[in-house]
Formats: C-alpha cells, sequence, structure tokens
C-alpha cells in the first residue's frame, strides 16, 4: 500500500452556529489541512498521483478560505464551519475536482492550529502541549503555547476534553520537564 500527502495551511475566522461557549464567538485560527491518497499500485512510471494535481485542487479551495469568515463563504454560509465539517468539504470537493481515473483522497485531516498537539503523559489521550494561535479573549490574534492539563476542577459547559477532568489522566510533570 502507497499513501501521499499534501498539507497546506490557511487563517481565517469563523463562528460556531447552535452551540453554547466561547466559539460562538468569532474567533480566528491558523488552520491546517492534509489530503491523504492511498493505491495498492503505482504507474509504471512510479507515481500514485501527481502532486501538481492535488496541489491545483486544493489551493484553489482554500483561495476560497484564506483570511475570510468562512462562515461567509458558500456552504458555510448554510452548514456549521466546524472542523469536521471542513474536513467532509475538502473530501467530497477534491474528490470531485481530480480526473474520475486515478486515486481520491482517502482521508482529509483538519486542525484548528498548525501544529499537531503534543502529547504529555502517558497515552496520547493524556494532557496536551501545543502552539497555537489565540482565538479567544484580550489576547486573539497573539501566538502562544496551551497547556491542558489532567485533573481539571472547572467543569466548563463547553469543554470538549472529558479525559482532561480525570486527574489520573496523565502524570505529573515539572515546568522545566513541560
Amino acid at each position: 500500500m502507497y499513501e501521499v500527502t499534501v498539507a497546506r495551511e490557511f487563517c481565517s475566522a469563523h463562528f460556531l452556529r447552535d452551540f453554547k461557549g466561547p466559539c460562538a464567538n468569532m474567533h480566528g485560527h491558523n488552520w491546517k489541512v492534509e489530503v491523504h491518497f492511498r493505491d495498492s499500485e503505482l504507474a509504471p512510471n512510479g507515481i500514485m498521483i501527481d502532486f501538481l494535481v492535488i496541489e491545483l485542487a486544493l489551493n484553489s479551495l482554500l483561495a476560497r478560505l484564506d483570511h475570510s469568515v468562512i462562515n461567509h463563504v458558500p456552504p458555510f454560509d448554510i452548514t456549521n464551519p466546524t472542523a469536521e465539517n471542513l474536513a467532509k468539504w475538502f473530501y467530497t470537493e477534491i474528490g470531485a475536482a481530480l480526473p474520475d481515473r486515478g486515486p481520491k483522497p482517502s482521508r482529509v485531516t483538519v486542525w484548528e492550529t498548525p501544529t499537531p498537539p503534543l502529547p504529555i503523559g502517558r497515552t496520547n489521550e493524556d494532557s496536551e502541549i501545543y502552539r497555537g494561535i489565540q482565538g479567544e479573549s484580550t489576547f486573539t490574534g497573539f501566538p502562544c503555547t496551551f497547556i491542558r492539563t489532567a485533573g481539571c476542577n472547572l467543569r466548563c459547559q463547553y469543554c470538549d476534553t472529558g479525559y482532561a477532568l480525570e486527574p489520573r489522566a496523565g502524570e505529573e510533570m515539572s515546568l522545566d520537564a513541560i
């Protein structure tokens, strides 16, 4: 099995509809999208798919989103612009833009930050440290390092990290280790 991936970054703002929490307010991200292709065979020239063909399809979609409010870009003027819906949109649109013969996307990954989370603790589901651009508060737009810890006692209604509530989910680390 062969796999190739094309990754790109873009900057845009969005707000979530029908959501209770800070992300219902407009906020920005430095997004990253990865488009993966898999196939069991290569062409006689050793190529599974031409990167230029993928890049043309992906770049035409990114041109619609980059430095925009995603909620104003169809279909996200109606569809909620969640990372999941963006991934579905990239998957469908890139698949449709490619030639009928040849591989189609096997997977699309969308992140709201250009660097993936760096897990700390015993498993990938433990606490995280990652760099990104602050999308909320008076520090919106500033680079920052997010540290998500285990044993959180705040119980925010909009929290999307249930595993962080468990005190034993991570391991104790010194500031130097972080």
